[in-house]
C-alpha cells in the first residue's frame, strides 16, 4: 500500500475555480458553514451541541426529517436538556440550573487549555429553568429569554485571552471560567508512511497541526493525516498520541509531554493484522463525499492523503446534491470523466461517481460511470428536479449504459428483525431509505445493496436475504456516506473507509476489475471484523450446480473488532450459530440441500473503540446454490417483498409529487412490472 500521499496536486480550472466557490461560501456564512447542509441538522449538531452521542443525533436526524422547522422552536432547547439529562453532563458543555425557588447552580465546562494566538474553540451553555416565570438571561453579549419551565442553548467562541464568561440571570451575575492560558510547545509525529494521527490532551482537548483539515471520528476522537507533521500543544501536560491507518490496522499509541518551548518528536507504526490484498481482497468504500457543505471546503489533495492514511484501496468519491440544484463536486466529475483521479497508483485507486438521491423513493451509488450523468436528482422541492419522477429505475439504466455498477445505499434507517414486515421503511414519508430497491432489483437494474453503512446495518440485511431468497442476486456492498467537509458529525465526520467493502479480484488492483468483481458478487462488507465464507471450499460469488440430497461442507469464521456472534444464513433461516470468544469465532456446518438456496454468513456485535459506528457488522455476499439448474427462488421471501411493494404504492400516492399522470403511472408501471415477478415465484409452490 502507498507509503506517502502527493503534497499537491494541479487541479483543472474548473476544479479550482470550484473550490474557491466554495471557501467564498463558508466566508459569506456568519457561522462559518457553507451549502444545502446549513439549512438543516448539521448547523444545530456542529454549531449548538456537538456534545451529543450518536444515538442522540440519530434521534434529531429523524425528528428533523418529520418536522423540519422544529430546531428552531422552543422545543429544541428542551429536547436538548432531556437528552443531558439522560446521558450525563458532557465535559464541554456549561449548565445553569434555575430552581423552582428561583436559586442558580451553575456546572461549568472543564476550561480548555488554550495556546496564545490559537484559533477559537466552540464551547455551549445550557440554561435550564425549573422557574414558574420566564427569564431574562444574557451570556457575554448574547442576550436569551428562558421561558418558565424552559431552557436555552448558547454557543460560545473563546479564545486563550478569553476571560471569566459573565452569565447574568434575573440580574444577578455569575462568572464561568472555561478558559486556561497555556506555554507552547511543539509534537513532531513521524510513521514510514501516512497513517490516522489523534492527540489530545488530559482533558479532552484535540490538537491539529496547521494547514489540515480538523476532524472528529464517531468516538468524538480529533484525527488528521500524514507522515511528518508538527503539531503545537500546551506545555508540560500529558498527552496522548494515536496512529492507526484504518480497518486492516492495529492503533500505536504512546504519551508524551514537552517542555516550554521544545520539540518532541514521536514515531509511531500501526501493526497490520490482517492483508486481504494479498489474496486479491481489495478494500473499497463506494459512497464518499468530498465536499458536501458544512465547515470544511476539501480539495482532492486533501481527500488523497486521507484515503493514502486509512489504507483505502478504492475510493468512490460522489458527485451529489443535497436539498437543492447544487450539485457538489459536479466539476470535478467532469473534469476527470470514466478516469482514475491523478493520484491513483498500483495500490490505490480513486475515481469520481454519484449518489443519486429521491428522497421519497431511496438513494443509489454509481461507481465509475464513463461520463457525468443527464440527471444527478429528482423530487427535492425548489430544485430543477421537484417532482419524483423520472422513477429511480430509469436513472439505473441511463448510469447501466454509462458502464458503472450502482448499489442502493443507507438502506433502513430504523431496527428490523428477521421475520417482521417491511413497515419500519415507511414510518416516514421522506427519508434516505431504499424504497424503491426491491422493484428495482425485481427488475435487473441494480448491482448491489449496502450491507454495511451509517444507517441501521442489521436491518439492511434483512431486506438483503429476503431478496436473496426471492431469487435476485445482489452483491454486499458498502458505502460510508463519509462527509469529508463535515468535521464532526457522528459517522459523517469518519475518515473515508470506516466501513468497506471486500471485492476479490481477478488480477491487479483496477477500477474495470472492481467492477466485475461486484457484478460477479465476490464481496465482504464489514466496519471492523475480517469474515469468511466457504461451501465446499467455494468463496461469495460462487454458484454451485449439485444434485438433490447433496451434503455440503459450510465453514465460516470471523475475527476482529467488535465481533461477539457468527451466523450462516440460507433461504430457510439461520443454519449455524456461534459466540464469539475474544472477538473470534468459528462454524463448521453441513448443509443437506433439497432445493435451491443460498449461503451468506453475517457476523455482528455492540460498540467497540476500534468500530467507527454503533454496533459492529460483517456480512458476505452469497454462495449460491442452484439444484439441477434451478435457482432459490421462495414464495415466502417473494410475499415479503409483494408486502413491501404494497407499502411502496400506498406511499407514493400519498406523498408522492408529479406534475402530470402520466409521471405518476410511470412509477406505477414499475412497481406493477416488479409485482408480476414476486407474484410469479409466491405461486411457485
Amino acid at each position: 500500500m502507498c507509503c506517502t500521499a502527493p503534497r499537491g496536486l494541479e487541479l483543472p480550472p474548473d476544479v479550482a475555480g470550484m473550490l474557491l466557490r466554495y471557501q467564498d461560501m463558508v466566508r459569506a456564512d456568519p457561522d462559518g458553514l457553507w451549502g444545502d447542509r446549513t439549512d438543516v441538522w448539521t448547523r444545530i449538531v456542529l454549531r449548538r451541541c456537538p456534545f451529543l452521542g450518536e444515538h442522540r443525533h440519530r434521534e434529531l436526524w429523524a425528528l428533523l426529517w418529520s418536522e423540519p422547522g422544529w430546531v428552531d422552536s422552543p422545543a429544541f432547547p428542551d429536547w436538548v436538556r432531556r437528552a443531558v439529562a439522560d446521558d450525563g453532563r458532557p465535559a464541554e458543555l456549561s449548565v445553569v440550573h434555575v430552581g423552582a425557588d428561583g436559586a442558580v447552580t451553575v456546572h461549568p465546562a472543564t476550561p480548555v487549555r488554550l495556546l496564545p494566538g490559537g484559533d477559537a474553540v466552540g464551547r455551549s451553555l445550557l440554561v435550564d429553568s425549573a422557574g414558574p416565570a420566564a427569564l431574562p438571561v444574557r451570556v457575554g453579549e448574547v442576550e436569551v429569554d428562558v421561558p418558565a419551565g424552559g431552557a436555552a442553548l448558547v454557543r460560545l467562541e473563546l479564545t486563550a485571552d478569553a476571560g471569566d464568561v459573565a452569565v447574568s440571570v434575573a440580574g444577578v451575575t455569575h462568572s464561568l471560567r472555561l478558559v486556561t492560558p497555556a506555554d507552547p510547545a511543539r509534537l513532531r509525529l513521524r510513521s514510514r508512511r501516512t497513517v490516522r494521527w489523534s492527540v489530545v490532551d488530559d482533558r479532552g482537548t484535540g490538537r491539529f497541526p496547521a494547514g489540515l483539515p480538523r476532524k472528529f471520528d464517531y468516538h468524538d476522537r480529533p484525527f488528521f493525516h500524514g507522515d511528518d507533521v508538527t503539531v503545537d500543544v500546551p506545555a508540560d501536560v500529558p498527552l496522548l498520541v494515536r496512529a492507526t491507518r484504518g480497518l486492516e490496522y492495529r492503533p500505536a499509541l504512546t504519551t508524551v509531554s514537552a517542555a516550554p518551548g521544545d520539540t518532541v518528536e514521536v514515531e509511531l507504526e500501526p501493526e497490520q493484522w490482517i492483508d486481504p490484498a494479498a489474496d486479491g481482497w481489495y478494500g473499497a468504500d463506494l459512497h464518499v463525499h468530498m465536499n458536501y457543505g458544512c465547515d470544511l471546503v476539501i480539495g482532492p489533495a486533501d481527500a488523497a492523503l486521507m484515503q493514502c492514511g486509512e489504507g483505502l484501496h478504492f475510493m468512490n468519491l460522489v458527485a451529489a446534491n443535497e436539498a437543492s440544484s447544487l450539485i457538489y463536486d459536479r466539476e470535478a466529475l467532469e473534469a476527470w470523466p470514466g478516469e482514475d483521479l491523478p493520484w491513483s497508483t498500483a495500490d490505490m485507486v480513486a475515481r469520481m461517481g454519484v449518489e443519486y438521491r429521491n428522497d421519497l423513493l431511496g438513494h443509489f451509488h454509481a461507481t465509475g460511470p464513463a461520463a457525468a450523468p443527464r440527471h444527478f436528482h429528482s423530487g427535492h422541492a425548489g430544485s430543477d428536479a421537484d417532482e419524483d419522477w423520472p422513477p429511480n429505475s430509469v436513472a439505473l439504466e441511463h448510469f447501466r449504459g454509462l458502464d458503472a455498477v450502482t448499489a442502493y445505499c443507507h438502506p433502513v434507517q430504523s431496527p428490523l428483525d428477521d421475520d417482521a414486515p417491511p413497515d419500519v421503511v415507511f414510518e416516514l414519508s421522506r427519508s434516505v431509505e431504499c424504497r424503491e430497491l426491491v422493484a428495482d432489483a425485481a427488475l435487473g437494474l441494480v448491482d448491489g445493496m449496502d450491507v454495511v453503512s451509517n444507517l441501521d446495518d442489521w436491518a439492511a440485511g434483512v431486506v438483503y436475504r429476503h431478496l436473496l431468497g426471492a431469487g435476485i442476486p445482489l452483491a454486499a456492498t458498502v458505502g460510508s456516506d463519509s462527509m469529508l467537509s463535515v468535521s464532526r458529525s457522528a459517522t459523517f465526520g469518519n475518515p473515508p473507509g470506516w466501513a468497506r467493502m471486500y471485492a476479490r479480484l481477478d488480477g491487479p488492483l483496477s477500477t474495470e476489475g472492481l467492477k466485475e468483481a461486484i457484478r460477479a458478487r465476490r464481496t465482504v462488507a464489514t466496519n471492523g471484523p475480517w469474515l469468511e465464507l466457504t461451501v465446499d471450499g467455494h468463496g461469495p460469488g460462487r454458484r454451485l450446480d449439485v444434485a438433490p440430497g447433496t451434503t455440503l461442507r459450510v465453514r465460516a469464521h470471523v475475527r476482529g473488532p467488535g465481533a461477539e456472534r457468527l451466523r450462516v444464513y440460507t433461504a430457510d433461516g439461520v443454519l449455524a450459530e456461534a459466540a464469539a470468544t475474544d472477538g473470534e469465532a468459528e462454524l463448521a456446518a453441513t448443509l443437506a440441500v433439497t432445493e435451491p438456496t443460498f449461503v451468506v454468513a453475517v457476523a455482528d456485535g455492540g460498540g467497540h473503540a476500534e468500530v467507527l459506528a454503533d454496533r459492529a457488522m460483517a456480512h458476505t455476499s452469497p454462495v449460491h446454490v442452484d439444484v439441477a439448474g434451478e435457482r432459490v427462488a421462495r414464495p415466502d421471501h417473494a410475499r415479503w417483498c409483494l408486502e413491501w411493494l404494497a407499502r411502496l404504492e400506498k406511499l407514493v400516492a400519498d406523498h408522492g409529487v408529479f406534475h402530470e399522470p402520466a409521471h405518476r403511472e410511470d412509477l406505477a408501471a414499475v412497481i406493477e412490472q416488479a409485482r408480476g415477478y414476486y407474484r410469479s415465484v409466491a405461486r411457485s409452490r
